[in-house]
């Protein structure tokens, strides 16, 4: 008699792989591995700004300050103005004692959020390969032979 083992399917690489490729996209999205993001308060960003702590403020897409700080960090420090000029005001009105050449500067720059624009592509294409996989794996189930 023949022994029945248990073979893996072939097609069980592509599935781990998947699996893999869907792990690290939440990891991506979910896990932060360069530090901590630390949201600033009022009070913390004038008592740094007092303390001369802050090297330059970058305000991302009129919503977001971030803070670079003189003392390197890992950590990600930012700050959400409810609106920007005033927040831009509210600095000059903090450094307006300090000599022009030692305030902070505030640059503002506009950024696209790659993430969106990648998972647009990437998650139609892989539901198709996914389908496409299915089909061919269970094609016999789907579409019996027609006997003549």
């Amino acid at each position: 008699m023949k022994s029945k083992t248990n073979k893996p399917q072939k097609s069980t690489w592509i599935y781990l792989l998947i699996g893999l490729i869907g792990l690290l996209t939440l990891v991506n999205v979910f896990v932060e591995l360069n530090g901590q993001s630390v949201k600033l308060t009022e009070v913390e960003l004038k008592k740094m700004l007092r303390e001369r702590q802050v090297a330059s403020i970058t305000i991302v897409n009129n919503w977001l300050a971030e803070i670079q700080l003189k003392k390197k960090s890992k950590d990600y420090h930012f700050y959400e103005p409810k609106s920007y000029q005033r927040f831009e005001a509210w600095v000059a009105g903090e450094q307006a004692e300090l000599p022009v050449a030692q305030r902070v500067s505030i640059q503002k720059e506009n950024r696209l959020n790659i993430l969106p624009v990648i998972l647009s592509w990437v998650i139609p294409i892989v539901v198709i390969l996914v389908l496409i996989i299915l089909l061919l794996v269970y094609r016999k189930r789907l579409f019996p032979a027609k006997i003549s």
